[in-house]
């Protein structure tokens, strides 16, 4: 139940941040500082025979911060997949392509915008030039995403609405999940830094069924993310703890869990001269 919704609750977040209007880069999307190049990720996690360290992801950044290339990676490290980004002259991102380890072509995106540059439909298509996936957005007079939607072949698959405070932060989402026909209600509270430190999680008829709270450092990077239920018995207790380079990205996160450690994330961060 807390890895489903905080893949939702990551998702969202992240959907949020690159559908709006592009003022930001996705480094200051991620949380990096300074003129990174290209970000590294192994991670640790916990199993029978302990802890087993293995490449995750590799991103690389133009110099206006900017993702161009993005490679996942198999648990023994073996290449799984590459995907390139293109740009116009505004920084707004245009085309996404996929590649095997061959790098032969298996998909490829792209991308509209409207007089504000902001993101209206995304397009992925097989290599036979049929759409997979097609992803709709629309906007406030703000720029603010306030509806989203995913569509495939066969229909509609997710559908979302959001509100927004005075500052642009989401309070409120409305996710509707057409395999399920199901209905999942978010609220959200931020802290002056605009850290969202609550977030509960309704059911279709409105029934709160479990909340998130959370703190963070000094960096903005979380440090403590404790779920309840809905009598406000606590579920899960994350701690995180990090240690950072001289540009205040942090390179090693431990994430523990119920006072053991889970999961350790270890980044190479690589910088422009």
């Amino acid at each position: 139940m807390r890895i489903h919704l905080f893949i939702m609750a990551f998702g969202l977040s992240l959907l949020i941040s690159c559908s709006k209007q592009r003022a930001e880069s996705d480094l200051d999307h991620l949380n990096l500082r300074g003129n990174v190049k290209s970000l590294l990720e192994y991670r640790q996690e916990e199993s029978i025979k302990g802890f087993h360290r293995h490449k995750v992801s590799f991103q690389k950044f133009n110099t206006m911060g900017f993702l161009i290339e993005e490679n996942s990676y198999f648990t023994n490290d073996s290449l799984r997949k590459k995907v390139k980004y293109e740009y116009n002259d505004k920084e707004n991102k245009v085309e996404k392509n996929f590649y095997n380890i061959d790098n032969v072509l298996l998909q490829r995106g792209d991308y509209k915008y409207d007089n504000k540059d902001n993101l209206i439909e995304h397009k992925i298509y097989h290599n036979d030039s049929s759409i997979q996936h097609q992803y709709t957005y629309k906007y406030d007079k703000k720029s603010n995403l306030i509806t989203y939607k995913l569509n495939d072949e066969h229909g509609l698959i997710i559908s979302n609405t959001f509100k927004y405070d005075d500052k642009g932060n989401v309070i409120k989402s409305i996710n509707y999940y057409s395999a399920s026909d199901t209905t999942i209600i978010h609220t959200h509270k931020y802290d002056g830094m605009n850290n969202r430190i609550k977030t509960n999680y309704y059911n279709t008829e409105g029934v709160l069924r479990s909340r998130h709270a959370s703190k963070y450092d000094s960096q903005n990077n979380i440090t403590e993310d404790n779920v309840y239920d809905r009598k406000g018995n606590l579920i899960v207790m994350s701690t995180f703890k990090y240690e950072y380079d001289k540009n205040d990205n942090w390179i090693r996160k431990v994430e523990i869990i119920d006072n053991k450690p889970r999961l350790i994330i270890e980044r190479e961060i690589e910088y422009y001269d």
